[in-house]
């Protein structure tokens, strides 16, 4: 029987430990490929640093963090949180009923008081960090909360947000204990609508529940609005939403107040119960028009999911793994956010261009009427004091005009202004007759005043480029023009109070003033001066083939002000790729190579150089050439193929880090302190909404400050795409509807981030405006539409800005992915723009054959996002043989080496360093366990092998 037991128990034992070697044996080919994201994720490095004895002491930090103590670092960081929190909050009503008495008593109602929105979706890190509803509301004795409410959802609110769902709790659950302290908590109350989103997919369109849109007031809540009217006099509802709601409602709940909080980070609700005590005076300005229905924007008539009709042959011609079935039109051109509202408009106003008539008509009763499509403009937002702004004067010089601004606190409380500029400039015959659309005004400058007192006054000089007043002529000069005839600079406090002044000055009663607009008339078009660049490269259409009219000829016709009704756009959901387009999907199975004959290059020389003495050395040193030509053709395509990541030894190149992060350094804890991570800041459309080029270069060094403190050196941020519609899922982490202002908001912040050197990776480049079939999506547009609203988002990151990367974006313009579109990634990106940063894909996984690495280096991309091998092994026996692709991965090579080096990846490392390869810590573990566990497998299947011959001996004996 004991023998029996035995034997028994090695069995187990030996199935056992054989199931677990087999796990990790599994496991480890997967850890191994990945060694820079397990080592990202859990600590630990693939190279270290050998100093050579010189018997010199060189500084080697290069970039430095700011002195401080972690912990005091940290609580800096929160108080940067909660200024931006403070900045970038909008006001949108108030009947006087803020601010509250400081220890007002106020009963909070909805989901949102207990599970709340930080970024897009609710997202917590170290513990403690984080400031909830109730804690913010009640810091320093600010607001006195109704317990006894407060703790009904705590009881009820269990699920975490998510996407597309709303979990506001039924107030016909709520019971007496939970009215009991309505009446002591009733200075007012608080309702908070929270509205979550997040990356990899868009908000649902379609009915949410009872036939609404989720950007709607649903059921539920409107109940609760019931509720709270019937037995609170002042109500105040607080928006914890980064995607623009539908807000009509205020007037019929008769709510007395407004108030935009976006996604609020760990510290935003300290700043909210600041706002809403008068501690802080609001002064944020919405980055997006904010609609009575969220789908009578024109982009919405397609927005989301189309495949191309004939997606079976496609697949069958070039592949499932082309991703290259689904597409989406963007008909409505140029008229995104407020320039279509605003055009349209003063087009109802001047009586033309059937701006009245009933096509895109969603909130109003008939015809299109503007009040009653908009709740609230660009640009708009309101303070607890008043300004009065005066137009002092414009000097036009060479290329500006220099615009300047009195700004002036006419009332009794101390806050801060934004100014505001516009330009309207000439829609002539020539642009109805060549398909050139002109916005009635677009934003061309602002900027925000210091904190004034009670009656004190700032000068304010915005400079506006005469740049930003041309339009892209894309069928005639075929590239940027200024037009002959009348120009308006307004200043307005939004949007729509622009056109109101700029129609003032043309004559009309509207409610504007025409002090506050300057006019010029230009005598003849100009079609010379904005068709080159500062270094002699010629602008020219790059674009033909994003327009699907390139491939198929009147198949768009695109929304125009000279008929909104003609042109209002229809759904484009029938649409077959013909032969051109599909042979254009398939990018990668196009490509020709090139010849075996490697004698051009220097391969792997024989010297002994480290690519850390190219640290400070220019861009066009010659020396870069015997730095690559000291590697390998699979040091050159590990470099690229694998996001620069991984130690390249030939050249003493680093394993380095690069991690996400709109609004934090995401999931890299500080080295000092493993387990302990970055604050999360409000989303990035409460940073855009700050109008503040100072706070967002605060960020930017906080963010380079972190990034110094985790050992990242690339930071996947920030991201500018533009917020076509309210539903796209990513808006949470893009700053606006407006080109201009996504792109002045970039510049400071990637100064700041890389100012502690950081690479900042500017996304997603470009046209990935929806999440919706993102991996592939054939996104068509006007070549205008490209120019001015698109690619005008990232130009000022760029040339300005001067971001080290960009990271691209997993869709395709016309039928090319990204990637590989030459136009984009060399005409325009290394040509006009004259840069000289790293490329990188989006997040690569395996290897995706539509994002293909030969069309993609021979397109301009210099390299792929992933970690793993997926890459690297599907292409290397391709490029030994391919001298075209080694070519181009040594010019992709320079600008990540040029770029790494000058970075913080090099800090600790001398000209004199060696770095040599190490085997990280967990792979060790990994090695020892495969070993253990082998021991004890074979050690235990023995013992069962022994006890069964002892047992069949013994058999023998007794028998």
């Amino acid at each position: 029987m004991g023998n029996l037991f035995q034997k028994k128990v090695w069995r187990i034992l030996s199935a056992v430990c054989a199931c677990l070697l087999a796990i990790v044996l599994g496991f480890l080919p997967w850890a191994t490929a990945y060694r820079s994201l397990v080592c990202s994720a859990i600590g630990g490095t693939t190279s270290k640093v050998v100093e050579a004895e010189t018997g010199e002491e060189q500084d080697t930090e290069y970039f430095k963090d700011n002195g401080m103590s972690l912990d005091d670092w940290i609580e800096k960081e929160a108080e940067l949180t909660r200024e931006v929190q403070a900045s970038g909050s909008v006001l949108l009503k108030n009947d006087g009923i803020l601010p509250l008495q400081k220890g007002a008593k106020v009963s909070a109602f909805g989901y949102g008081t207990v599970k709340t929105v930080s970024t897009g979706l609710v997202r917590f890190g170290t513990p403690g960090q984080y400031i909830d509803f109730k804690t913010g509301m009640e810091e320093d004795g600010k607001l006195q909360l109704n317990p006894s409410l407060y703790e009904f959802y705590s009881d009820n609110a269990s699920a975490d947000p998510a996407f597309n769902t709303l979990n506001e709790i039924d107030v016909g659950l709520m019971t007496d204990a939970a009215r009991a302290d309505y009446d002591e908590y009733a200075d007012a109350a608080i309702v908070v609508l929270s509205r979550a989103g997040g990356e990899a997919g868009d908000i649902a369109t379609g009915d949410f529940t009872g036939g609404t849109k989720y950007l709607a007031l649903q059921e539920s809540e409107k109940k609760m609005l019931e509720e709270v009217t019937a037995h609170f006099d002042d109500v105040i509802v607080l928006i914890n939403s980064s995607y623009a709601m539908e807000l009509g409602w205020l007037e019929e709940y008769d709510i007395d107040a407004c108030l935009m909080i976006g996604a609020i980070g760990y510290r935003g609700f300290n700043a909210v119960s600041d706002i809403l005590t008068g501690a802080t005076n609001p002064s944020g300005r919405l980055a997006d028009t904010w609609a009575a229905d969220s789908f009578s924007a024109p982009a919405m008539q397609n927005f989301g999911d189309y495949t191309f009709a004939n997606a079976e042959a496609i697949n069958e011609q070039i592949g499932t793994g082309n991703k290259a079935t689904k597409y989406v039109v963007e008909t409505e051109g140029i008229y995104v956010g407020y320039k279509y509202y605003e055009t349209r408009y003063e087009d109802a106003v001047l009586g033309q261009g059937n701006a009245s008539s009933a096509a895109g008509t969603f909130a109003s009763a008939s015809s299109w009427d503007y009040d009653e499509e908009v709740c609230f403009p660009f640009g708009y937002g309101l303070s607890y004091t008043q300004f009065t702004q005066e137009l002092e004067g414009v000097r036009e010089t060479e290329d500006t005009f220099e615009v300047t601004v009195k700004v002036t606190n006419s009332g009794s409380i101390p806050g801060r202004s934004v100014v505001q500029v516009y330009a309207q400039t000439p829609y002539t015959d020539f642009d109805k007759e060549n398909g050139i659309e002109v916005a009635s005004v677009e934003l061309v400058g602002f900027d925000k005043t210091e904190e004034l007192a009670a009656n004190a006054s700032e000068e304010v000089v915005i400079s506006v480029d005469k740049e930003d007043l041309t339009h892209y002529d894309s069928f005639v000069n075929k590239t940027f023009i200024m037009e002959a005839g009348d120009y308006y600079l307004a200043v307005g406090d939004n949007a729509h109070d622009a056109v109101n002044n700029i129609l003032a000055a043309k004559g009309k009663e509207v409610g504007g003033d025409a002090e506050q607009v300057y006019s010029y008339t230009l005598a003849q078009t100009d079609t010379q001066t904005y068709a080159v660049t500062d270094g002699n490269v010629m602008i020219t259409n790059q674009f033909d083939d994003v327009d699907l009219n390139y491939y198929i000829d009147g198949a768009v016709t695109y929304l125009s002000r000279s008929d909104w009704n003609a042109t209002w756009p229809e759904e484009m959901n029938d649409l077959s790729a013909n032969a051109a387009m599909i042979e254009a999907l398939d990018a990668e199975g196009n490509y020709e190579a090139g010849s075996a004959d490697m004698s051009e290059y220097v391969i792997g020389a024989d010297t002994d150089y480290t690519v850390a003495m190219m640290i400070g050395a220019g861009f066009d040193d010659p020396h870069w050439n015997d730095i690559i030509n000291q590697m390998s053709i699979e040091d050159l395509v590990n470099l690229c193929a694998r996001s620069g990541l991984n130690m390249i030894e030939s050249i003493s190149y680093p394993a380095t880090f690069m991690k996400d992060g709109s609004h934090r350094v995401t999931d890299r804890s500080y080295v000092e302190r493993p387990g302990t991570y970055a604050h999360i800041m409000p989303s990035v459309v409460i940073m855009a909404q700050s109008f503040d080029r100072e706070l967002l270069y605060q960020i930017g060094l906080a963010f380079g400050e972190d990034n110094i403190r985790t050992a990242t050196v690339g930071h996947y941020a920030p991201g500018v795409n533009i917020h076509r519609t309210p539903y796209s899922g990513r808006n949470f982490e893009y700053y606006s509807e407006d080109a201009f202002l996504s792109g002045e908001m970039s510049v400071p912040a990637i100064q700041g981030m890389q100012e502690k050197g950081a690479i900042t990776y500017l996304k997603h480049f470009l046209g990935n405006e929806q999440e919706t079939n993102r991996n592939g999506v054939s996104t068509f547009m006007s070549q205008q539409a490209m120019r001015e609203v698109y690619l005008e988002a990232f130009k000022a990151g760029i040339t300005e800005g001067k971001t080290k990367g960009i990271m691209g974006g997993f869709n395709r313009i016309g039928c090319t992915w990204t990637g590989a579109h030459y136009g984009l990634m060399t005409e325009v990106l290394r040509g006009e723009f004259e840069w000289t940063g790293i490329a990188d894909t989006d997040a690569v996984f395996g290897y995706s054959p539509y994002m293909g690495f030969k069309c993609g280096l021979m397109a301009g991309t210099t390299m792929w996002a992933t970690s793993g091998t997926g890459v690297y092994d599907a292409v290397i026996e391709d490029v030994l043989q391919d001298a075209q692709l080694v070519g181009k991965l040594r010019e992709a090579s320079h600008y990540l080496l040029y770029n790494v080096v000058n970075s913080l990846a090099f800090n600790g490392i001398s000209q004199d360093s060696r770095v040599v390869p190490v085997t990280p810590y967990w792979e060790v573990i990994l090695y020892v366990i495969i070993g253990v566990l082998s021991v004890v497998t074979v050690g235990s299947a023995a013992m069962v092998v022994v006890g069964t011959v002892r047992g069949g001996k013994k058999k023998e004996v007794n028998g």
